[in-house]
């Protein structure tokens, strides 16, 4: 019986150390867009470790396009390495209500689904 135990024990441990929690917060903000007075969405991310490589950020599988580029100089945001408590913001420019947001990182894939 104790062997059992112990080799339970084992299991839970090495599966407990596999959890890994996400690198980043994802959020998602609706709002108006001041300049046109329009609605507008963002999605934000914010680093909640000491660094991490934003590579990709995917809304809804690929179906809506997010603007991953900057406004003045035209070159694209990503990748991006975000330090603790740095964030980036990218505008979805499809009028697509968003039910999943994927962030690949350096330390992994990470996914929101809303409703």
């Amino acid at each position: 019986m104790l062997k059992k135990f112990i080799i339970t024990l084992v299991l839970f441990l090495f599966s407990a150390c596999s959890f890994a929690s996400a690198p980043v917060n994802i959020s998602l903000y609706k709002g108006v867009n001041p300049n046109y007075n329009f609605p507008e969405l963002k999605v934000k991310i914010t680093a909640i470790t000491d660094k991490a490589e934003i590579k990709e950020v995917i809304v809804n599988r690929g179906n809506c396009r997010v603007d991953k580029k900057y406004a003045i100089t035209g070159r694209s945001m990503l990748p991006k390495t975000l330090h603790y408590g740095e964030s980036i913001t990218l505008f979805v420019l499809s009028s697509c209500s968003v039910l999943q947001i994927d962030v690949i990182t350096d330390q992994g894939n990470w996914t929101m689904h809303y409703q």
